[in-house]
């Protein structure tokens, strides 16, 4: 939510944010004055950051004509819903990137990762004691906000009245509960994984499990009180969670303070604790929002750029962008992670990278055809096969592969691929 993000920003960057990276940048600026390669590439990151801030504190959004800015939303929206009636069809796609996510973590690979997001979806909503577990790990449901719909939109101006109606049109149209469904298996997978990785010290993870924590800072002090905050669930499974976290006496902190060399005082243990468990619950979102994509600020910027909408480039911009997001958003967080997720941006990949990407692109193609059958089936058609025709008719750009449709072929690849949800617009198959 808006007062989240400023709640965030505030613990960050303090008060003033735009003040204080303003002069976090003039600093660097003054530090790399002699060096005019660094001086260069830096022009371009003080953009990028202060773009990205005007997004995140909600500058970005404030319209330069406000009813130039509401009708352009508007008719957004009408398009959305226009587009997106069948987009549950289209979402079978999601379960072979919730299974990349599985395969990341090194819980499971492809296979069972797409078994447990079938799991998941058959239990259907979190009730009863699964409720209960989300509920410590504090999650907030998307039909709360309606925010469902900026997984196709670049669009964060909405009125209301039409956040209203896009909440009840992908009720209505089961994208909401698919979505919601699998975030929260997604969640209480890895809330379970990590209670099963509860009598393991940080010397004897391995090497994925390691490699995730460090992105969140999580080191071999942190794991040892996190390992402590875990509930045994009346389904016989162990969970650690966020809210066992802000249970756990303080003199576990102290101890813990102690050992990075910090006075263990108990405003510095009350802290330490407020931001562990922050860190677990960061952790835990962060998970199911790679795994069941949504585009971040990040993704969004590369097509809004920090334009105001109710101007011309800022409408032009998200008009654009509309659908865009989300494809973008699956290459910079699954197909990179893939890439450099492993070895670092530092280090390029290799065969074992490849051959990791090609195995998901494969998978998704498969779900892809699948998801273009159904879409026929609910139709009254035949669905389209893979088989060649025999003839030059299934012909792309001279491509002719023997027994394959490659027109089928091409079409599945694109309906399962990056371009997920998008394919349908480039096929006409909505």
């Amino acid at each position: 939510s808006r007062g989240a993000q400023h709640a965030g920003l505030m613990r960050v960057l303090g008060p003033n944010p735009g003040y204080t990276l303003k002069a976090v940048m003039s600093e660097v600026e003054a530090a790399i004055i002699r060096t005019p390669e660094l001086r260069e590439k830096f022009a371009d990151t003080r953009d990028t950051a202060e773009g990205l801030l005007s997004m995140l504190d909600g500058r970005a959004n404030v319209p330069g004509k406000a009813m130039a800015a509401r009708v352009g939303s508007n008719v957004r929206v009408v398009q959305a819903m226009a587009k997106l009636g069948g987009a549950v069809i289209s979402a079978v796609t999601d379960l072979p990137v919730y299974a990349s996510q599985i395969k990341y973590q090194g819980r499971g690979g492809l296979f069972s990762g797409i078994a447990e997001g079938i799991g998941g979806l058959l239990q259907g909503r979190a009730k009863g004691e699964r409720k209960r577990i989300l509920g410590m790990i504090d999650t907030v449901a998307d039909n709360l906000v309606g925010s469902v719909a900026t997984r196709f939109d670049s669009d964060d101006l909405m009125s209301a009245g039409s956040a209203d109606l896009m909440r009840i049109f992908f009720r209505l149209n089961g994208l909401q509960w698919w979505t919601d469904t699998l975030r929260e298996s997604m969640e209480l997978g890895t809330a379970n994984w990590l209670g099963s990785l509860r009598n393991t010290s940080f010397d004897g993870l391995d090497a994925n499990a390691k490699r995730l924590f460090d992105q969140y800072g999580i080191t071999a002090p942190e794991w040892d009180v996190i390992r402590q905050g875990f509930i045994d669930a009346a389904d016989k499974r162990t969970y650690v969670v966020p809210e066992r976290i802000n249970q756990l006496d303080l003199e576990t902190y102290r101890e813990d303070l102690t050992k990075i060399g910090r006075e263990p005082t108990d405003a510095a243990a009350v802290t330490a604790r407020r931001d562990l468990s922050d860190r677990l619950r960061n952790f835990i979102i962060d998970q199911a929002m790679t795994a069941v994509i949504e585009p971040d600020i990040r993704s969004r910027y590369f097509w809004v750029r920090g334009l105001r909408p109710g101007t011309f480039w800022g409408e032009a911009a998200r008009f654009i962008g509309q659908f865009k997001a989300f494809p973008t958003a699956f290459i910079r967080q699954t197909v990179a992670r893939e890439l450099y997720g492993r070895r670092g941006l530092e280090q390029p990949w290799g065969m074992s990278e490849v051959a990791g990407v090609a195995k998901l692109i494969a998978t998704m193609t498969a779900f892809g055809y699948m998801s273009m059958a159904l879409k026929d089936m609910v139709k009254g058609r035949h669905p389209r096969g893979l088989q060649d025709p025999g003839d030059d008719s299934d012909g792309v750009y001279y491509l002719d592969l023997p027994f394959v449709n490659e027109k089928t072929l091409i079409a599945a690849l694109t309906q399962g691929g990056g371009l997920g949800i998008y394919g349908d617009f480039l096929f006409g198959e909505m």
